[in-house]
This record gives structure tokens, C-alpha cells and sequence, in this order.
């Protein structure tokens, strides 16, 4: 893998540690994130400063040495969340970024409404040096806030506000709270990285404008974090198959596909099966695995090397990806 490797990765993911084995997982994250493992009665964190392992904690054991241990379990889920400039996690998150913001030396304010009441945490360098409103034992206030079970917390690492923390803690006053962004739907949407594009819109179809940039760069960002296991892909028009944007493949491709998924299709118009939905894979010789992705007005076919792609990866990360970056190239 390369150093484009963690593009194809969503800012926020959750997934099973069968479908996706852990050593796959850290191969692809080139950036700074922490990688939540449930496991029955274990539960453990990676931490990781721009695709390097900086810390670990099994339990509540938090030393570097246990990532063996972590990265040898074959059941249970994960779920990772990028650290960016702002973003949110649960309560329970909290001794973990604490954690992460003292090994990485990071300047954050923390924020989140706990018993009623609106809290600040100020860190700088890694080291707690204000909570507002202030408490004593601070040690103690965090074994309370970890109790809760429920809630999420806002965390600002956008070069740390602790130099003027009065004027932060009134704009969040201000702002009645709702710079807490604690929003339910948050919890369910994925955060997929969005490609920004100055590219022109082709006129190809009548029916609808596409964005052939944002195509191109989805496609070569896949070929960068895939290499090899990627053979090929095209976008086409749903009912003519006319190509919009080929990546390695030849033109005929779209129109056989096209034709292939209406004859699909047709068959079972008779049948008490319905039409295709969202996609469908074919099992091909010498190795390959066709995935047709389908829209209404588009579709896009790709081509992998079957002993290389894992099932898992293909629809729990590539699909949606591929299909946030079509509907931003329709905008």
C-alpha cells in the first residue's frame, strides 16, 4: 500500500472483526484516529498519530505491548473515528481521548452537557489545565462522567482554545447549547470523505448532469488504496450503456452491462422475484468479480481480482463511498 492509502477510508466506521480481520483494518489507516475493539468481555483501543500505532488499552490496561493481544482476536466488532478539527463521540469514549490527547501531546476543548449543566475541559499539551464549570477533584469528576452510559461530547482540536477560555465558554453560552451539535442523526449517518472538484459537468445524457472529475478521482483514489486487487471500472447510462467515464476498461463494457441488466430484468418480469435493487456480482474465470453498482439514471460496473477482494471491504466501505461520490458528482 501506498501513501494514499487511507482515502478510500470513511471519517467514522463500524464493522465486524469476521468480515474485516483487524491486521486488514490498520493496513488502510494512514491517519490519526482511535480504533474502538468490543470482544465479549474485552474491550480495547488502538491509537494511531497519522497511520502510526502510539498507543493500545485492553481493558483498562493502557500499554502499547497489549495491541498483540487486541490484534489477535478474530470475533467481535470495531469502530474507528478519524480525529479531525472538530467531532463527536460517546460518553464511555471520554478516558480514551483523554488518554489520546496526553500521549499526543494535543491542545483540545472538550464539551458536552453532563447532569443538566454544560462542561468545558481545556487541555494543552496534553495536560488538563482548566474544567468550567471548576471542579476539585478533577480525577474523580472524569470516574463520574464515565458512568454514563448515555450522551455524546464535542471535542475541538482546531489549534485549542485554551488562551481564552471565558470568551469560548460564553460563545457556547451564547449559542444556547447548540454548538453541542448533539444531534440523534449524527449516530446513524457515515461520514464519508467528500472529493472537492473545480471539474465542468459533462452534457453527455439529457436525463442527467454528472461531475466527471469527482468520477475520475473516485476511481483513481480506489486504484491508489486497492492497487492491484482493482482491475478496472466505468460509469455508465443505465438504458443505452453509453460510457460517462472509463478507468482501464473498454468502451463495449458499459454497453454489455447494460444490455446484461435489462435481460436480467426482463426475465424475471414474470416471476414473483422483482427487478435488481442496488447491485449485483458476477463470478468470473481466470479470477475476476464483476460488481455492478446500480442508479436509476447510472450505473457502474468495476473489476477486481477475486483473490484479492474481500466481500466485507467491497460492501461495507467501497459501496458507500462510491455511491456519496456519485451523488456529489451530481450536484
Amino acid at each position: 500500500m501506498n501513501s494514499n492509502k487511507g482515502r478510500y477510508a470513511p471519517h467514522k466506521y463500524r464493522g465486524d472483526i469476521k468480515e474485516i480481520p483487524l491486521y486488514t483494518i490498520i493496513d488502510y489507516i494512514s491517519f490519526t484516529c482511535i480504533l474502538y475493539i468490543e470482544n465479549g468481555e474485552n474491550s480495547g483501543a488502538l491509537f494511531f498519530e497519522n497511520g502510526d500505532m502510539t498507543g493500545a488499552r485492553l481493558n483498562n490496561d493502557f500499554d502499547i505491548n497489549k495491541s498483540k493481544d487486541i490484534l489477535n482476536l478474530t470475533t467481535g466488532t470495531f469502530s474507528y473515528h478519524r480525529w479531525k478539527n472538530e467531532f463527536e463521540i460517546e460518553t464511555k469514549q471520554l478516558r480514551d481521548v483523554l488518554y489520546f490527547i496526553e500521549i499526543a501531546n494535543i491542545n483540545a476543548d472538550i464539551s458536552f452537557i453532563f447532569k443538566n449543566k454544560l462542561i468545558n475541559i481545556y487541555c494543552s499539551d496534553g495536560a488538563i489545565v482548566g474544567i468550567n464549570p471548576h471542579q476539585k477533584e478533577i480525577k474523580t469528576f472524569i470516574n463520574d462522567i464515565l458512568k454514563e452510559t448515555k450522551g455524546t461530547i464535542k471535542i475541538n482540536s482546531n489549534g485549542g482554545q485554551t488562551g481564552n477560555m471565558k470568551e469560548y465558554f460564553s460563545e457556547i453560552i451564547d449559542s444556547d447549547k447548540k454548538a453541542l451539535n448533539l444531534k440523534a442523526e449524527n449516530k446513524k449517518t457515515l461520514n464519508i470523505t467528500r472529493i472537492k472538484s473545480s471539474g465542468k459537468k459533462s452534457n453527455d445524457i439529457k436525463e442527467c448532469f454528472i461531475n466527471t472529475d469527482i468520477i475520475e478521482q473516485s476511481f483513481k483514489s480506489l486504484k491508489d488504496d486497492l492497487e492491484d486487487t482493482f482491475l478496472s471500472g466505468n460509469i455508465f447510462t443505465t438504458k443505452m450503456g453509453k460510457p460517462i467515464y472509463n478507468f482501464n476498461s473498454k468502451p463495449n463494457q458499459s454497453v454489455l452491462f447494460a444490455k446484461l441488466h435489462k435481460e436480467i430484468n426482463d426475465l424475471f418480469s414474470n416471476s414473483s422475484l422483482e427487478n435488481i435493487n442496488e447491485y449485483y456480482l458476477l463470478d468470473m474465470q481466470d479470477n475476476y468479480l464483476v460488481f455492478i453498482l446500480t442508479f436509476t439514471e447510472h450505473h457502474f460496473g468495476l473489476v477486481f481480482d477475486k483473490s484479492k477482494i474481500q466481500l466485507g471491504y467491497l460492501f461495507n466501505i467501497i459501496k458507500p463511498i462510491l455511491t456519496n461520490d456519485y451523488y456529489n458528482a451530481l450536484k
